[in-house]
């Protein structure tokens, strides 16, 4: 039955896609662009990065006892829960979520922060100290406060805290509450994560580290020398030293727009995604996928089929990665909507989510490659860069971290391989913001 599904029926489908512009990627072009891109940032040109350098201090090794709360501000729900360090080890417990205030509803900064204290108030009550991630971009400041950017994909809607000091605002209703301030630590989700890889690893094993999120969002960061951010620090006295340094990887605009592309930003509307993240996302990863369906010729996928695909909102990308690894086998909604479809038709549809993931992939390593050669590091197979990963596409498509790491294998060469590892660490945002708070 394998058998029809021939070489000349995979091309054909091939052709099609790539008409819509799904290998339209030049990664070594790319790189180039990333790296112009960072300089520009760090030297306070204009650029489509925007880098922010965290001021918050990281170590090898965490030495101190310590327990305070942590909160996580995310795009859609509100995580809080403890920190505690007893010297030697770090860990996070009592996590609960809840929806995050202001989601699709607007409201002020007191109803937003009388909000996160009625559903934060057990773990605000015990402690001086708050460790507070943000899955939305900021602006840190070297006081451990930061000023809200923007809220990502503008799907929280309190617009008055935009601009503002988060620390800042939120101690004032901590002080109605509490009766005192607090020690409030503010971090972007990439930076904590970067700093829970750091912590939780042998000091000598990594020669450097990379924090990835890739989820529905995309962002990326690393360790920068201060020497090099005279341009954009313009606070406090610092004047060497290291600082974990946040881009903003999800706004990188330099790569062609496609057919894809285009027919992404359709159906977003008017929803705010940077233009990298639109091109790898883990929502946008589904726009795309359908579009695409809706785009073949009906002797490709029927119209029947493709009617069904596009207008079902429960297509996810665990249920596109289980029909993918399991076809016709797995229990998936789309397993379920190609039980009629012929094998070929099915088969032509596995092969179109194969291409889609490996265009993200190549994307992806474009910014990791960038960073590997910016910084000049990766040489030693014995201490290699720890890129510590916290998103759904790594830890759903099971083999992605593999096309990521073949597309960088690709990229260097032979004559200049560079040695990676991917890190998997649980609660990584939330340990490095419990670590920021305490150290």
């Amino acid at each position: 039955m394998g058998a029809n599904f021939t070489n000349l029926q995979k091309q054909k489908i091939i052709n099609e896609i790539s008409k819509l512009g799904i290998d339209d990627i030049n990664v070594k072009n790319l790189v180039k662009k990333f790296i112009s891109e960072i300089k520009a940032g760090i030297s306070g040109k204009k650029a489509s990065l925007e880098l922010h350098p965290s001021f918050i201090k990281y170590t090898g090794k965490i030495t101190n006892q310590a327990k305070c709360a942590i909160l996580q501000f995310g795009q859609v729900n509100l995580a809080k829960g403890y920190y505690e360090s007893d010297g030697e080890k770090t860990e996070v417990y009592g996590i609960m979520k809840y929806p995050m205030p202001g989601l699709h509803k607007s409201m002020s900064i007191s109803e937003f922060f009388k909000k996160v204290i009625f559903y934060a108030r057990d773990v605000l009550r015990g402690t001086n100290e708050i460790g507070l991630c943000m899955k939305h971009p900021i602006k840190p400041r070297i006081d451990g406060d930061a000023t809200l950017i923007n809220w990502a994909r503008n799907a929280v809607c309190v617009p008055d805290l935009v601009g503002k000091h988060i620390a800042e605002e939120f101690n004032k209703y901590l002080e109605i509450e509490f009766g005192r301030r607090k020690k409030i630590v503010v971090l972007n989700d990439t930076v904590a994560t970067l700093i829970s890889g750091v912590a939780k690893t042998c000091e000598k094993e990594y020669e450097d580290f990379i924090g990835v999120i890739h989820s529905d969002g995309f962002n990326i960061s690393y360790i920068e020398e201060v020497s090099k951010l005279k341009k954009i620090i313009k606070e406090g006295n610092l004047k060497k030293g290291n600082v974990v340094m946040d881009i903003e990887a999800g706004s990188f605009d330099k790569i062609k727009e496609t057919k894809i592309d285009m027919g992404v930003m359709e159906k977003l509307d008017k929803v705010k995604v940077g233009a990298f993240s639109r091109k790898v996302n883990t929502k946008c990863f589904i726009l795309a996928l359908k579009y695409i369906v809706q785009e073949v010729s009906e002797d490709i996928i029927s119209s029947d089929v493709k009617d069904k695909f596009v207008k079902n909102d429960d297509v996810d990308i665990e249920e596109v990665y289980s029909f993918f690894s399991g076809g016709l086998r797995s229990n998936s909604i789309i397993g379920q909507m190609f039980k009629k479809a012929t094998l070929i038709e099915a088969g032509n549809l596995g092969l179109i989510i194969d291409k889609l993931i490996e265009r993200i992939a190549k994307l992806v390593s474009v910014q990791i490659c960038g960073l590997l050669e910016y910084k000049d590091i990766g040489h030693n197979p014995l201490q290699p860069v720890g890129v510590v990963v916290d998103g759904e596409i790594f830890e759903v498509v099971r083999e992605f971290e593999y096309r990521v790491r073949c597309e960088i294998s690709k990229y260097f060469g032979i004559k200049d391989p560079r040695y990676v590892k991917f890190l998997y660490i649980p609660n990584a945002t939330l340990i490095g913001a419990g670590i920021a708070a305490t150290i």
